[in-house]
């Protein structure tokens, strides 16, 4: 009988990912250094953004939905960015080839 219970909860948790938040880098004032800074998101923040311009990285939790360039350009009134959306821990990190180069110097 133990056993059958302990196989339903391992199932459930398998199957459900409870009280999981996303986590991104968060500097949303922006910074010309790594952020690190960890911020968990919550609610319909359930996206990681990264928003460059000038050789300064804004970072923070965004909603997936304001995402897109008019959304952006009224919280960021910058002249011109770039900028990317992802949806996994920490993906709003430096690049690989941010990574290599901050190796190297």
């Amino acid at each position: 009988m133990k056993r059958s219970l302990l196989f339903c909860l391992i199932a459930t948790f398998a199957f459900f990912d409870i009280g999981h938040c996303l986590q991104c880098y968060s500097c949303p004032n922006g910074s010309t250094e790594k952020c690190e800074t960890k911020q968990e998101c919550a609610g319909a923040l359930n996206s990681c953004l990264k928003l460059k311009n000038d050789g300064v990285t804004y970072t923070s939790c965004v909603a997936y939905d304001a995402c897109n360039f008019d959304a952006l350009s009224l919280q960021y009134p910058l002249p011109q960015f770039k900028f990317s959306c992802c949806q996994s821990d920490l993906c709003n990190g430096p690049s690989f080839t941010e990574r290599v180069k901050n190796f190297f110097g």
